[in-house]
């Protein structure tokens, strides 16, 4: 027994060391609400709030309301196909989209950006209502926030992985 003990000690740091380094950088983001930077939502009546320069959300979303946002879009992006053992041996990681870039850059870049289609209008620029949100991940840092874009800049952010939809009213968006 005490051998088992001193292996399993000897292997716990390289172990941990090597989660950290891989998809462990994902532990404990935190989502920062739009109004945290006064960046994204500010107070004031609507109208007024339209004349701003950059995108705006209706409301200050929770932080936890995009979290959930973020974490449905992750657990969809990164599905994984259904496999037997001899096929996991060959190819351990078979995502169902066509995700092995956007995989590797949440591995080893400091920094993510990724977007997704919320289905419903979330934000504004200007005069025009908008329902696509980009969400920056700071890897470095764990944190995260969001934004209202544009479909063609969602698009644009997403040009490694398909521009997929997330139900922002499942998720606890209360303007939707």
């Amino acid at each position: 027994m005490d051998g088992l003990a001193i292996n399993m000690r000897m292997r716990r740091e390289p172990a941990e060391k090597a989660y950290m380094e891989g998809i462990g950088r994902l532990d404990r983001i935190e989502f920062l609400s739009p109004s945290y930077n006064g960046k994204h939502h500010s107070s004031g009546n609507l109208a007024t709030r339209r004349r701003f320069g950059r995108s705006q959300f209706f409301l200050d979303l929770r932080p936890d309301t995009i979290g959930s946002l973020f974490w449905s879009w992750f657990d969809d992006a990164f599905s994984l196909r259904d496999m037997t053992v001899a096929d996991a041996a060959e190819e351990p990681l078979c995502f169902v989209h066509d995700a092995d870039e956007l995989w590797r850059r949440f591995l080893s870049e400091a920094q993510v950006r990724v977007a997704m289609d919320t289905t419903t209008p979330i934000g504004f620029l200007g005069s025009q209502d908008l329902q696509h949100i980009a969400i920056d991940v700071h890897l470095a840092s764990r944190t995260a926030h969001a934004y209202p874009v544009t479909q063609a800049e969602a698009e644009r952010i997403m040009s490694l992985f398909q521009l997929r939809p997330i139900k922002s009213k499942e998720y606890g968006y209360p303007g939707s």
